[in-house]
């Protein structure tokens, strides 16, 4: 802009800065510059967390329909980026970028919920007056035997039935090779 229009400018829109210096002029445009770079520091942490907790929401639903970990990295995520591309004009296909379904964070994630849910299902068993545990070997579609452990416990009244967990035990399954999986457990 011409020198003339800037001066026109400053006097009739911020006539209270007309008569000041222009290192006070310079200070007000760092302090402008800081807080738009700290409002952009919480934006982008707010839309990573955003993204963060749609990884894992996406994780859950991979987990639940037993579809293949990369389902989400070669489908989901570029069937959504499409569908966003066309009904918001590509507004939110950046932020769409920012979610993480490779098949390792995928596999992450699910390993991580299922470690909270075992140790949930681990704290309801001890702080249950009473529980009792089913064993239950049994064999595969592939022949190898499984060790499969059943816990039904009193919780907030209810009683409750859930698998504990499920192990490969070794090809001759004896009594010994149950109680050890048992006792690693």
């Amino acid at each position: 802009m011409k020198p003339p229009k800037l001066r026109r400018h400053l006097e009739t829109k911020h006539n209270e800065y007309s008569s000041k210096s222009v290192e006070v002029l310079q200070t007000k445009k760092r302090e402008m510059r800081r807080k738009q770079t700290l409002l952009e520091k919480i934006a982008t942490g707010f839309i990573n967390e955003k993204a963060t907790f749609a990884s894992c929401e996406v994780s859950l639903l991979t987990a639940k329909t037993g579809s293949p970990r990369t389902i989400g990295e070669e489908l989901l995520l570029p069937a959504t980026k499409v569908t966003s591309g066309t009904m918001h004009r590509n507004k939110a296909a950046k932020y769409l970028n920012l979610i993480s379904l490779s098949n390792n964070t995928v596999k992450r994630r699910i390993e991580e919920m299922a470690e909270n849910v075992k140790s949930q299902l681990i704290i309801r068993g001890r702080q249950s007056q009473y529980y009792s545990l089913q064993l239950d070997e049994s064999t595969d579609v592939a022949n190898h035997a499984e060790l499969i452990a059943f816990i039904r416990y009193d919780f907030g009244g209810k009683i409750y039935e859930d698998r504990l967990f499920c192990y490969s035990l070794p090809t001759n399954a004896t009594y010994e090779a149950i109680f050890n999986g048992l006792d690693s457990f």
